[in-house]
């Protein structure tokens, strides 16, 4: 089942009575491939009254990721924890900048060949289904539970998700979810999260209509029930505070800068076709990039790789040397 739109609630249910901030997404698109992704456009809108009928409630932006790499449906297309970063860093100096003049911030983005949610344990935080997210502790006492992306303890937030083309010659791009067995019903859940079945949206936009794309005279077409189907990132914070948030949001740039700085600027995908099986591989790299030899060096930072009749843990090892001038012999240095 696809659709333009999806919308699913989902509860925070842990009993250490602590707010839950969402902080990544993975979902499947109609849109791109493992081998050829497209860059695209994730908005999520959420809305903390979650029992009233779909179309009544009042859903606020809560991210607008752009250049996102939307990965087709076989293989879950990741908007990752410094696209939710860049948001609240905007939101921030949007709010300064009316009162200093200033017109927003903007940060680097990451691309990532997979998509990890930055791939790190302690900075992606925990799938829905896994055990306890990262919690940042504080003691102030400002309430902050009006930020979108934060759920107080049992309390219940409303996703809605649409996925928009970056080029205007790629076709209205569809977010994918499977037929559930009763609306609002509780799906899957772990020791802090729930999530309960929804609806999928065609033919029209729940808010927001023109600015994605579509009509305000357009009447939606609401399906139901649906599953969403992929992942929620979450953490776990101390107390919805903006102390805490900011705190949160502190250390999730410094591990977002820490992620830049060690080199991960671009990625290169090669395919994942398995044609001819072997025992080991060898291959040249090339910079391409001109400059002096401080500016120039590229460095490896990660590596994908696909394995034949092999599940669990496996040991890797990898062995490089430096070609000169095509020198075939080369320099072996590790």
């Amino acid at each position: 089942e696809s659709s333009i739109g999806i919308e699913f609630s989902i509860q925070n249910t842990n009993n250490g009575n602590k707010p839950i901030i969402i902080s990544g997404l993975g979902l499947y698109t109609t849109a791109g491939s493992i081998d050829e992704p497209i860059p695209c456009r994730v908005k999520v809108y959420t809305s903390s009254i979650a029992t009233k009928e779909t179309k009544e409630r009042e859903f606020n932006l809560a991210l607008d990721a752009e250049d996102v790499s939307c990965r087709g449906p076989e293989a879950e297309t990741l908007v990752t924890s410094d696209f939710f970063l860049r948001q609240y860093l905007n939101s921030q100096k949007g709010q300064k900048g009316q009162q200093d003049g200033d017109d927003g911030l903007d940060i680097p983005g990451r691309q990532l060949s997979k998509g990890e949610s930055i791939n790190f344990d302690d900075l992606k935080g925990k799938r829905l289904g896994e055990s306890h997210g990262r919690r940042i502790q504080d003691d102030s006492n400002e309430n902050e539970s009006s930020h979108p992306l934060v759920i107080p303890s049992q309390s219940i937030l409303s996703m809605y998700i649409v996925v928009l083309p970056m080029d205007a010659n790629v076709d209205l791009i569809k977010i994918f979810a499977k037929p559930g067995s009763k609306h609002l019903a509780e799906y899957i859940s772990n020791e802090s999260l729930s999530l309960h079945e929804g609806v999928s949206i065609k033919k029209a936009y729940l808010v927001d209509a023109a600015a994605n794309g579509g009509s305000e005279e357009d009447v939606p077409e609401i399906v139901k029930p649906t599953v969403f189907m992929g992942t929620l990132y979450y953490d776990i914070l101390s107390k919805a505070d903006s102390a805490a948030l900011e705190d949160y949001y502190n250390y999730l740039e410094e591990k977002v800068h820490d992620a830049i700085q060690g080199g991960c600027y671009g990625s290169l995908v090669t395919g994942y076709q398995d044609s001819v099986g072997s025992y080991g591989l060898m291959f040249d790299v090339t910079s391409m990039v001109d400059g002096p030899e401080s500016s120039s060096t590229i460095v490896i930072y990660g590596m994908d790789v696909y394995i034949r009749n092999q599940e669990g843990t496996t040991p890797i090892e990898v062995y490089v040397r430096i070609n000169h001038d095509d020198d075939s012999n080369g320099e072996d240095i590790a």
